[in-house]
């Protein structure tokens, strides 16, 4: 008898079948084992690449039923262990295998797992992992079931957790299309089983689990809402494992529409189950919570963070008090393992803490949670260099972490590399918004902050001013020459600024030009176009720039020169009226009044001729 039967299902995949039988080379060398191939659809150039590895190539007719493929390796296996996989996945590194086939501690175990990490794009870059039933010791009854997500049975006795995995590209999809058939296939046959097993919870899962993948939200919250059905008057330990499953897809998709309010309602009733685990009410009071945020009813935030804070607790130390084998099936459960995964923790902690802030009742947040919160933000800005895209409840709570004695305890260095990245990889209405959250944070002065907006003033500037208007391009220019100022007095002292500009950086010295500019009078055009050319001159950079600004400076003349023109003719126009209203006045006798009339009109045409000698006229006559 052999110490391994290695079996896969060979569909024809060219791209991954050899990746997967090369990666099991060192684990056939190393354990006494055989390969056996069920072809359910090669054709002879793939027979030929399978020929290589094995003679065991058995053929089947497909028939739409995994189980009844699988079960072909079964019956042709030889040997005490019995492994299974698929075409399209491939061994990272088969080590944990062999030192486990190759140790005594193989007789102590009836089963084993590992895991399958399912990318989510052809990419690889993002994935979930989730751990695998693939290894048995074979017995005379040991088969598999199922039509799709076929699983073996009887699957009992001590399990060992293998530090394993293997590569699954099965649901990183080229196209819509691709992704469509596949699930098409599935839950037609999953429908099948259903049709045949319709109080299998398996079967149920599977299905919600398939529209869930495929974000047919509808379909899921129908299927879902059905197996609940089932589940009524049932109070089993699997059952009521499997109720978690259907809650949390019901409420995914009324979260999904965008009915949050219902969402919320539905976690609040679905969660006076007793029948749930704490895995599952953690699930529950999380999607809670993050509806109640969507509509900003902080009350219940807090009331559904607070209650997933407890039922985290229990369901960590259920976990614990777990053998391996049942710590795995909970590891594998749907749509509600993540609940406890960290990162969910810390979003519920700073949902938490926020609903509290908004509600003034911060200091009802416990002390260790706090403390947890200070270290997780340590932890945030630590691991990331792009530390200035923290999360928007960190920033919302910037006076109950300290935020700014975090970051203002970083190296410049650090501040320098994060903006830097900012301005090149970002909007500027993105770094505008991060601008207003720092000085939103801001409680004391610090030349980072100066820094931060001097870089942001240069981003905007750096941009394509031709569609800027005059007004426009001044504050573009006035903040950039401002905030650069105000940042290069604290690194240079004025003698160098008053004895040595040419030792001040580019950007500073076209920063002065810009401060000359603006220092002028509103209508000094040559002095303030001078400044311009001397701006271009000391920072090359800005040269486009600084040639939209002198384009519509000179448009701005124009402007001003037209209107301080019609405004004369306007003037004029009226100061013939005025004169008719004198004469009128004059031939009165209200000479005093004429008089008053005439000086007013004078000091607005002081040129005028004729106001002049109007004005002497009167004189004469009082």
């Amino acid at each position: 008898m052999k110490k391994l039967t290695i079996s896969l299902l060979v569909s024809g995949r060219e791209e991954t079948t050899e990746k997967c039988l090369d990666s099991l080379r060192g684990l056939r060398s190393a354990v006494d084992s055989e390969l056996i191939l069920v072809d359910t659809g090669c054709d002879d150039k793939m027979r030929e690449v399978l020929a290589r590895y094995t003679d065991q190539i058995i053929p089947f007719a497909w028939r739409d039923d995994f189980a009844a493929a699988r079960n072909v390796g079964i019956e042709h296996a030889q040997g005490e262990w019995f492994l299974f996989l698929d075409d399209d996945e491939w061994f990272e590194d088969v080590t944990p295998l062999i030192d486990f086939f190759q140790s005594e501690e193989s007789e102590e175990y009836e089963q084993a797992v590992y895991k399958v990490r399912n990318y989510q794009d052809l990419q690889g870059t993002n994935y979930t992992e989730d751990w695998v039933s693939r290894i048995i010791r074979l017995h005379k009854d040991t088969h598999f079931v199922g039509k799709v997500h076929e699983y073996l049975t009887p699957f009992i006795g001590k399990c060992k957790q293998l530090d394993a995995y293997v590569h699954h590209y099965g649901y990183a999809y080229k196209d819509e299309e691709t992704a469509q058939k596949h699930l098409e296939r599935n839950v037609s046959l999953l429908k099948s089983a259903l049709q045949e097993e319709p109080n299998n919870l398996k079967w149920h899962i599977q299905l919600v689990q398939e529209y869930c993948s495929a974000k047919r939200m509808d379909e899921a919250k129908r299927a879902a809402e059905e197996a609940l059905r089932l589940l009524q008057n049932e109070d089993k330990p699997f059952m009521n494992q499997s109720r978690g499953t259907f809650y949390n897809a019901v409420v995914l998709a009324v979260m999904e529409e965008g009915n949050y309010e219902e969402a919320a309602a539905k976690c609040a009733r679905f969660i006076m189950d007793k029948r749930n685990s704490s895995v599952c009410q953690c699930s529950l009071c999380r999607h809670a919570a993050e509806s109640a945020v969507k509509y900003h009813n902080y009350e219940l935030v807090e009331r559904f963070c607070s209650r997933y804070m407890g039922f985290y607790e229990k369901a960590k130390e259920e976990y614990q008090a777990q053998s391996e084998q049942e710590q795995i099936i909970s590891d594998s459960a749907l749509l509600v393992n993540d609940a406890l995964e960290q990162p969910v923790y810390y979003k519920m902690l700073l949902y938490w803490a926020e609903s509290l802030v908004v509600q003034q009742k911060e200091a009802e947040l416990p002390q260790e949670k706090k403390e947890e919160l200070s270290v997780y933000v340590d932890k945030l800005i630590k691991d990331n260099g792009d530390f200035l895209h923290l999360p928007e409840t960190v920033w919302k709570l910037h006076d109950l972490v300290g935020l700014e004695d975090k970051l203002l305890g970083l190296d410049f260095s650090q501040w320098s590399a994060a903006i830097s990245y900012l301005t090149s990889h970002s909007s500027p209405a993105e770094a505008e918004k991060i601008q207003e959250k720092l000085h939103a944070m801001k409680r004391r002065e610090d030349m980072r902050y100066d820094y931060f907006d001097m870089s942001y003033a240069q981003m905007l500037i750096s941009l394509n001013l031709v569609d800027e208007d005059y007004s426009g391009i001044c504050y573009r220019f006035r903040t950039f020459g401002d905030s650069t100022l105000k940042f290069y007095r604290q690194v240079y002292l004025d003698r160098v600024f008053e004895e040595e500009p040419d030792m001040l950086p580019a950007e500073c010295r076209a920063a002065v030009c810009m401060q000359d500019f603006f220092a002028r009078k509103e209508q000094d055009w040559e002095g303030k176009l001078q400044d311009l050319k001397r701006c271009a001159k000391e920072d090359v950079s800005l040269g486009e720039q600084v040639k939209s600004f002198a384009k519509l400076l000179g448009e701005e003349q124009e402007r001003c020169a037209k209107a301080a023109e019609e405004a004369s003719d306007q003037l004029r126009q009226m100061a013939e009226i005025v004169k008719q209203k004198v004469e009128v006045m004059l031939q009165g006798g209200l000479y005093a009044e004429a008089l008053q009339t005439v000086k007013q009109l004078r000091t607005m045409l002081p040129d005028d001729e004729e106001l002049k000698e109007l004005e002497e006229k009167i004189l004469g006559q009082l």
